[in-house]
């Protein structure tokens, strides 16, 4: 029997997989376990209370004591939070221990480490969190940043920034390693980090395509560190080829296991350069499709890289093995707006476990903004699915031009799944009017005019001219919302009933920043609204920083004759007051 609703819900579910029913043994009267780095032999070795430690790890949220149970031995975070303490607490308890990650800013949202005054305050914060947590018994090792030096790997000055946390570091906890986090290993990212940074102990690197070369490439830079890898899992987005439509192609879960288990075991070939790894993602997390780097579903279900990585941590396979997806394909990739078509799929499961597949299509989302930033889960359309079975589905296709796929979870009522989907392209269908034609490229005024009105929901205040450091020119656009949870929203709308024509546009770009930074947004073009039907939808989100960021979303495959919302800000943390900055919105 099928369950499409509840497909939905899992999928739209902005939370995370938590830790519940966990023990939280209290570590108030524990202290720490020391952790050292010994040169050896070719190499180096970590020890835990004098005895040698290969770390097994995980990135992410997931439940802790099923990660133990499969034989993980260690939890990366990214960041220091309010939840730290609990997860501290909790991986102590199922016998984990917690490389420590502490979030620096990035240059690409705004922050400059030519800044002394800046980069005083963060390092203060940093040594804060290291005073609060150095004693804890799940330590493991502090993670300085994570890809800090992504797309300025040249500037000197993030690594010395890093050299004066580290070198801090270790004057208030000795007993604990330092490292720092980078993106692969080119564009001379190790060599740099050997040159400025020789308070960092070890070199986290963040790996997908390259993971199962990597320790041999580590080895030809004549390494003067040992490493770790922080992340590794499927190919990413970036690394993955395209279909005729420009779309990333991904993987099923099942084929997704074997790149798991290959680079695990590659990293074991040297393990005096690699003490260890920690898989990305161990949990579920919209990043490009709701699919791609989550090992678990988010009801809680294991896919097929939980397997395999738990027969590599262990030696002994999993007692009852996700189910398998053979194939998937659909009718045709090329649709009117409302057209149906077909999809098939083939399932199969070793212990002949009965299997429950779950259909939905599901608007493509945006490929990774910045180093896995917050994106929203883009729009589903459940009343698509028109019928299904465990072998396929009659599907219809959504009104509005675009990209979208369809999406399969196949589970076998044991807590496995297996997850597929097929990308697809709306066409533009016929307008009997289209809207009044717009050059392009075309500059969106931030204040309303003859042809432009402005809306938004209660409780917001917009002042137009605002001078607090404007992106370029005199003023920008201050947004000020109180927080009410009611129409937390801003629209800027056209006046002319069949809206604007901005045929010929590919992307709407835009300059935005935060009061704060950790903001969360979504920005549209087009609408769904039925009273106001527009002939294009796309949303994107995204957290804000506290400096200028330049964002684009790519619209060249919508229908844009009759756009009537130009575009929109919604507020995701509806309940939370925010203030935020808008300013350069250009169709190209």
């Amino acid at each position: 029997m099928l369950r499409p609703s509840i497909f939905l819900s899992i999928f739209l579910m902005l939370g995370h997989v938590g830790c519940h029913g966990q023990s939280t043994k209290s570590s108030s009267t524990a202290t720490h376990v020391p952790v050292e780095l010994k040169k050896v032999e070719n190499g180096w070795q970590l020890f835990r209370d004098g005895q040698p430690y290969y770390i097994k790890g995980a990135g992410g949220d997931g439940p802790l004591k099923q990660l133990s149970e499969l034989g993980a031995n260690s939890v990366r975070t990214w960041g220091v939070g309010p939840h730290t303490k609990t997860l501290l607490d909790q991986a102590h308890a199922n016998g984990l221990t917690v490389t420590v990650g502490i979030w620096l800013e990035h240059v690409g949202k705004g922050f400059d480490y030519e800044d002394a005054e800046a980069c005083q305050r963060q390092e203060k914060a940093v040594m804060s969190v290291v005073e609060k947590y150095k004693s804890h018994p799940a330590v493991l090792a502090w993670g300085i940043g994570n890809e800090v030096e992504n797309g300025y790997a040249d500037q000197a000055s993030i690594y010395k920034h890093i050299e004066s946390i580290a070198a801090k570091v270790k004057k208030i906890d000795p007993h604990h390693p330092t490292m720092s986090v980078i993106a692969e290993i080119g564009q001379e990212k190790v060599e740099s980090t050997n040159k400025y940074c020789p308070s960092i102990d070890i070199i986290g690197i963040n790996s997908y395509a390259g993971a199962s070369s990597l320790v041999d490439r580590y080895r030809k830079l004549n390494p003067v560190k040992p490493f770790i890898v922080t992340e590794f899992g499927p190919f990413g987005t970036w690394e993955s080829p395209k279909n005729e439509n420009g779309v990333v192609i991904e993987k099923t879960s099942t084929q997704k296991a074997a790149t798991y288990a290959n680079s695990y075991n590659a990293f074991l070939k040297d393990p005096k350069a690699c003490l260890g790894s920690y898989v990305f993602l161990w949990g579920h997390k919209q990043e490009s499709t709701p699919t791609w780097f989550g090992m678990l579903t988010p009801d809680g279900c294991r896919t097929a890289s939980v397997d395999a990585l738990s027969k590599a941590w262990t030696g002994t396979p999993v007692g009852n093995t996700c189910p398998v997806i053979e194939q998937i394909k659909i009718s045709k990739t090329e649709l009117k707006p409302g057209e149906e078509f077909k999809a098939a799929i083939k399932t199969s499961d070793a212990e002949t476990d009965p299997i429950a597949t779950d259909w939905a299509i599901i608007q493509e989302g945006e490929e990774a903004i910045s180093g896995g930033d917050f994106q929203s889960v883009p729009p589903a359309f459940p009343k698509l699915v028109v019928s299904s079975d465990d072998k396929g589905a009659q599907l219809a296709a959504p009104m509005y031009a675009g990209l979208y796929r369809v999406y399969a979870v196949a589970r076998d009522g044991n807590k496995g799944a297996a997850t597929a989907n097929v990308p697809f392209r709306v066409l533009p269908g016929d307008l009997q009017k289209s809207g009044s034609k717009v050059e392009i490229p075309h500059a969106l005024s931030t204040s309303a005019n003859e042809q432009l009105k402005i809306e938004t929901g209660e409780n917001f205040t917009l002042d137009a001219e605002c001078k607090e450091k404007p992106k370029s020119g005199k003023s920008c656009l201050k947004v000020v919302y109180n927080g009410s949870g009611k129409g937390a929203f801003i629209s800027w709308l056209s006046k002319a009933e069949q809206g604007i024509d901005l045929d010929g546009a590919t992307k709407v770009t835009f300059s935005i920043r935060g009061q704060r930074g950790g903001e969360r947004i979504k920005v549209q073009v087009g609408s769904r609204n039925k009273t106001r039907p527009d002939t294009a939808f796309r949303e994107m989100g995204f957290a804000l920083g506290g400096g200028w960021i330049k964002l684009e979303m790519d619209i060249s495959r919508l229908d844009l004759r009759g756009v009537k919302t130009i575009f929109s800000c919604e507020l995701i943390d509806a309940e939370k007051p925010m203030t935020f900055y808008l300013d350069d919105i250009r169709f190209e």
